[in-house]
């Protein structure tokens, strides 16, 4: 069946056309299923666009995974397409989530080479069974907190409470704290700049030491912007509570590391003052040992150390008359020990310090870093659809199409979303221009055409639950969102279902409160529209076809010169004669079982 055209009979009174053509409208797959079975059911519900798609990743069982597909299939599914006229996309495994290396601890590479694997793999199987397009991945890059969003909030406690995250940038390793801790830190006087002493409060005589006063990460949000005002230096908060926090603790390990040393510097001159009495003494008892015991227990006396009360055993001393050359010895012995000590003492100071001077150089705002890391990864995966694009001469670009996902991470926000492409972008360019010695405008031509996002406006509308204004004013926020993203070239992908604004349920269009129509309007004006794809997931067994019909019927799309076949057999199968033809006129309320599967008259199947 055919709606992908904008034919009208010469005989209409007038052009019926009000909204936008059904060959823009496709639909998706269910994931967890034979998606060569799946194609043809689409292919007969009249979709122009079918979304292929996985739900399992690695090797896993079932149908649910690229590689399952032989080459037959693959050509197959391929073929299928082409002779119905239909175009295909393909989706990464949904569970395949971020590209940044986000797992247990912080930063893993083989985190990002496994996703990275599972995209190789769809994009191979894209390239087997499309003309190009897009490769639908998901982002979710990192956590982060909804209140960074003017507008947006979650539950005010979590926002006091919210974590803050910065990450080591040699191990990927992340140092997190709350935002409601205090960092402990001396008032200064403002005139003189001066440590302010601290007082009995009573009495207001010196106590000794400094006053000191809590700060919180707000206190750090308002620096941050009072230095960027005076300098335009951007500058994260979480650094300069960090910085401000660690300093704390290098000045301890600086401080202790100076005063071991110190004492090692002391002892070691000490030593050599005895060691120099210790060989003077036995170079005297070789020719006189009474002389050389008395001169050892002169020193002994020198150094402090008397001769025991009689009356009182100390196996320390029991040498100190006996032989009191060796017992000198033992203290010089001693004296080395301590050296030794103190030494231990100055190292491991002086390590802590020098390791934690070194974090501090590689702690990094964990923003930056973690979207480098994702742009990076999504660069390599571009270049590699790239190359299969064009070994395998495809008619169009076959494009990697990072979709906002969740509002709790990154990249489900438009702005987050819109910055990862411009990144992947830029990375891509930067790969084939150092790699491949490309002209610039090239490397840049190429790599816009190669990375574009996927705008789910269903997953968009989720973010209605943390949105602290009107409905009304909600739907504005969104429709500006979109004008924005499409204005600057990012879309180029739509993934189309309905919600009530909390989760995700892929309800039909208009079964929801998505603002459809206003975002598909908005696409229109540009003149750029992309391809669209409703996704089902929230219909009841048997009814996922009404994905589609909805959306006809939401955005106005005219069904006109339908044809209807079925395809049987093997593959490819026959093809049934055309069953009938809608021209200039409507079938009776009285026909059922029309080609949507319903039950329903075409005019009930659409109000009429």
């Amino acid at each position: 069946m055919k709606f992908n055209n904008d034919y009208f009979n010469a005989l209409d009174k007038e052009n019926p056309y009000s909204g936008i053509s059904a060959r823009y409208l496709g639909t998706s797959t269910h994931p967890a299923k034979d998606q060569l079975q799946e194609l043809k059911s689409r292919i007969f519900w009249g979709a122009s666009t079918i979304e292929i798609g996985f739900a399992g990743r690695g090797k896993e069982a079932g149908r649910a995974v690229p590689e399952v597909y032989g080459k037959e299939e693959r050509e197959a599914i391929k073929q299928l397409a082409k002779i119905n006229e239909v175009t295909t996309s393909v989706h990464a495994p949904v569970n395949v989530i971020g590209f940044s290396g986000l797992g247990e601890g912080g930063f893993r590479d083989e985190i990002a080479a496994d996703n990275m694997q599972e995209v190789k793999r769809t994009i191979d199987f894209a390239a087997d069974t499309t003309q190009g397009g897009p490769i639908v991945i998901h982002t979710g890059e990192f956590p982060r907190e909804i209140s960074k969003f003017k507008g947006f909030e979650s539950y005010k406690k979590k926002t006091k409470k919210a974590p803050v995250y910065l990450v080591d940038e040699r191990t990927g390793v992340i140092k997190g704290f709350r935002r409601d801790i205090e960092v402990m830190v001396p008032k200064v006087d403002e005139k003189t700049g001066e440590y302010i002493l601290k007082k009995n409060k009573e009495t207001g005589e010196l106590v000794g030491g400094y006053e000191y006063e809590p700060r919180r990460y707000d206190y750090y949000v308002k620096e941050a912007k009072k230095k960027y005002e005076e300098t335009g230096e951007k500058i994260d908060p979480a650094m300069l509570m960090f910085k401000e926090s660690e300093q704390r603790e290098l000045q301890n390990y600086e401080f202790e590391e100076k005063r071991y040393f110190d004492n090692v510097r002391e002892l070691e001159e000490k030593y050599k003052g005895l060691k120099k009495i210790e060989n003077s003494i036995e170079e005297q008892a070789k020719t006189n040992l009474e002389d050389a015991k008395s001169s050892a227990m002169l020193r002994l006396r020198d150094m402090g150390i008397r001769e025991p009360d009689p009356f009182v055993e100390i196996e320390e001393y029991k040498n100190y008359k006996e032989d009191p050359i060796k017992f000198l010895k033992e203290i010089i012995g001693k004296s080395k020990n301590q050296i030794d000590f103190y030494k231990e003492g100055a190292l491991s100071y002086g390590r802590a310090h020098a390791t934690k001077e070194e974090e501090m150089k590689n702690i990094k705002p964990l923003e930056g870093y973690a979207i480098q890391k994702s742009a990076d990864n999504i660069a390599k995966a571009a270049i590699y659809a790239y190359d299969k694009e064009k070994a395998q001469n495809l008619e169009k670009p076959l494009f990697i199409a990072p979709e906002n996902v969740f509002p709790e991470q990154y990249g489900g926000h438009p702005e987050e979303l819109k910055n990862i492409i411009l990144e992947s972008r830029e990375s891509m360019a930067r790969r084939l221009m150092d790699e491949r010695n490309m002209d610039e405008d090239e490397a840049k031509n190429i790599a816009k055409e190669h990375i574009k996002a996927t705008f789910d406006i269903a997953h968009a509308n989720t973010w209605k639950k943390f949105f602290s204004g009107k409905e009304d004013e909600f739907q504005d926020w969104m429709i500006v969102q979109v004008k924005n993203l499409q204005e600057d070239g990012i879309i180029g992908h739509v993934h189309l279902s309905d919600n009530f604004g909390y989760h995700d349920t892929h309800l039909a269009p208009g079964q929801g409160n998505v603002p459809i129509k206003e975002f598909v309007d908005e696409l229109q004006k540009e003149g750029k529209i992309p391809s669209m794809i409703i996704e089902a997931g929230g219909q009841a067994e048997g009814q996922e076809y009404r994905t589609l019909t909805s959306a006809w019927k939401v955005l106005g799309s005219p069904i006109y010169r339908t044809s209807w076949s079925e395809v049987e057999g093997s593959y490819f199968g026959r093809t049934s004669p055309t069953r009938y033809v809608i021209g200039g006129y409507a079938p009776s309320a009285e026909y059922k079982g029309g080609p949507f599967w319903s039950g329903l008259g075409l005019q009930e199947e659409f109000g009429a």
